[in-house]
């Protein structure tokens, strides 16, 4: 995960951040930047600010995004294995073709978002708003997953 954050600085897309895999980011603004194509595995993303970014083409397995703000956010044939949002606004983010495998939506608005042509594999979205969220789904689809209201 290190080397994919000394990227994004040395590109010009974050500007600090701090800790490691095993204490987490916190309390940044990551606004606008270009996640495309890394790696963080375990990434612990705690009241982040990470709105307009893109994870397109990312592997976030098993990273935690709590209480953070991925408002507009696009992830695009992202990896989301074991990933967990835990009361993050994810209001108007786009997921397209994305991996969901035991990813969990603990609490988060999810209002306008777009899944698009995924595959659900034990996704949880216990206690999140789905209002005027739209799935659009392939015929084949999976849909192995649970939503408690």
């Amino acid at each position: 995960m290190y080397s994919s954050l000394k990227r994004l600085e040395k590109d010009g897309c974050i500007i600090s951040y701090w800790g490691d895999a095993t204490q987490g980011y916190s309390r940044h603004r990551l606004l606008d930047s270009d996640f495309r194509s890394v790696s963080v595995h375990d990434g612990k993303f705690n009241s982040c600010d990470l709105s307009r970014s893109d994870f397109s083409h990312s592997d976030l397995t098993n990273s935690t995004f709590k209480s953070s703000n991925l408002d507009n956010c696009i992830f695009e044939n992202a990896n989301l294995t074991g990933t967990l949002f835990k009361s993050a606004n994810l209001k108007g983010v786009t997921f397209k073709n994305s991996i969901y495998n035991k990813t969990d939506f603990k609490s988060c608005n999810l209002s306008g978002l777009i899944f698009d042509g995924e595959k659900f594999n034990q996704t949880i979205f216990e206690g999140s708003s789905l209002k005027k969220a739209s799935f659009r789904m392939p015929h084949s689809s999976m849909f192995n997953s649970r939503c408690p209201i």
